[in-house]
């Protein structure tokens, strides 16, 4: 029947990631085996920033030696009545899932809160919800991916959805055609790439645009400098700078795309090469710029410059850009299904939505468990 207990140490942590892929994952269609440090560093208490304003608690559900079910859940440091869970994964069997997520439950209920909901890895700004549809196809890199059958799961705990993402995916070399802008563009806008002879700045003005992009937005916390400095830190560790495209009106940053190379599809390309292979397979392709699909994790205008047209330039000037170096593919994600303005953006130039996210939550009674 099994049981279910609170893990902590780096050795639990990666056995229950080992079992859950090896007992779970290695069949799905479009799944490809991440190297296990990209998700264990961020369970570091000391250098994962999440970690200083936040509290939480790892539960597993063990048959035998084998970890089947495993979920993280955590709230910030300072009192409120929300909690939250990610890294939510079970076996096909609610009586495996049911007992893990109320345990999970009964730990925020302990600790004030009267809400739970995810999934977040871990927050906002990073890999947000479950998905529910397009699970044959690769995730992007840094969007989750997970059996389809974890929805219904969490449904049976008394879970709900509340939230609906799509992504769109579009053809670089065929079907996007660039509607220049330039007439409109010259003399108000200036747009330029990353400058990575000054990325301190640099990513200090990128994060005063997003945050003032996204501030009245659906569930939004403001990037704090910590966070945006680990976060577009690592993704310049796999990133392209021409691939990021920053907008400047009168000296002043207003709006920006960031895109990243897709090493999540080169991955899963080679995913039947041996191990011991695929770092250094992965390491040459990055270094050769042979990687050919990109992901863009964001676009953000500053509030007052919204309704422009300035996401249109900057959009056109990111597929020109890539396109001219070498990028065949690209998946803009996550697109809230409430966000018509974007959505319309979408159908404008022709895009195709292909995988879809649900975000879940559950009221906490007394005991926890709703």
């Amino acid at each position: 029947m099994g049981s279910v207990r609170g893990i902590s140490t780096p050795r639990e942590l990666a056995k229950a990631l080992r079992d859950i892929r090896s007992r779970i994952y290695k069949d799905l269609p479009g799944w490809h085996h991440p190297p296990e440090f990209l998700e264990l560093s961020r369970f570091d208490l000391e250098a994962e920033p999440f970690w200083k304003t936040h509290i939480g608690q790892t539960f597993v559900h063990e048959t035998g030696n084998e970890v089947v079910g495993r979920v993280t859940v955590f709230l910030p440091n300072t009192a409120g009545t929300d909690g939250r869970f990610g890294v939510f994964d079970s076996v096909d069997d609610p009586a495996v899932s049911g007992p893990l997520l109320e345990m999970a439950c009964n730990w925020l209920a302990s600790r004030g809160a009267t809400r739970v909901e995810g999934p977040y890895f871990f927050n906002i700004h990073e890999e947000v919800g479950l998905m529910t549809g397009g699970a044959e196809h690769p995730s992007a890199v840094l969007m989750p991916y997970n059996p389809l059958y974890y929805a219904e799961l969490l449904r049976q705990a008394g879970f709900q959805s509340i939230r609906r993402f799509v992504t769109f995916r579009y053809d670089l070399e065929t079907s996007f055609e660039v509607v220049t802008r330039k007439s409109r563009a010259i003399g108000k806008y200036a747009l330029r790439g990353f400058d990575m002879k000054n990325i301190k700045a640099e990513v200090a003005r990128l994060i005063e645009v997003y945050n003032s992009a996204f501030s009245e937005n659906w569930g939004f916390q403001p990037l704090t400098s910590d966070e945006g400095h680990a976060l577009i830190g690592n993704l310049l560790q796999i990133g392209d700078p021409t691939l990021v495209r920053i907008a400047e009106h009168e000296g002043q940053v207003v709006g920006f795309v960031l895109c990243v190379p897709d090493v999540n599809a080169y991955m899963y390309s080679i995913r039947g090469y041996p191990g011991i292979l695929k770092k250094a397979a992965l390491a040459w392709a990055v270094m050769r710029g042979n990687i050919r699909d990109c992901r863009v994790i964001t676009l953000a205008v500053r509030k007052e410059y919204q309704g422009r047209a300035l996401s249109s330039l900057l959009i056109e000037s990111l597929a020109s850009e890539a396109r001219s170096h070498g990028y065949r593919n690209a998946e803009l994600s996550y697109v809230d299904t409430e966000n018509r303005q974007m959505r319309r953006l979408m159908t404008a130039y022709d895009f195709h939505s292909r995988k879809e996210y649900q975000l879940f939550a559950k009221e906490l009674g007394e005991g926890g468990g709703g």
